[in-house]
């Protein structure tokens, strides 16, 4: 078996790095920065929209991975049970 203090860190590790990904702050400072008047040029605006479509994908993905994940580890623990395997 491996390393499961190793792997319960790594989970605790993407737990945090996603709630900070996901504070409010800086979501709400940008949609006031692109609020001001001249904020940027057509070409900047095309960019920062694209890198906003990017991490909306990302995060999109993400989401249905961790799903994948949570649903394949909860089959492989049924199918240790169902095995006997403790």
């Amino acid at each position: 078996m491996g390393d499961i203090a190793k792997l319960e860190k790594g989970i605790q590790s993407l737990h945090k790095s996603v709630r900070i990904f996901a504070e409010d702050d800086g979501y709400v400072e940008l949609l006031r920065i692109i609020r001001q008047p001249g904020w940027t040029t057509p070409a900047e605006f095309a960019l920062v929209l694209a890198s906003v479509e990017a991490m909306n994908a990302q995060v999109h993905e993400l989401t249905k991975f961790k799903t994948s994940l949570i649903g394949a580890a909860k089959e492989v623990a049924g199918e240790r049970v169902e095995a006997g395997v403790a």
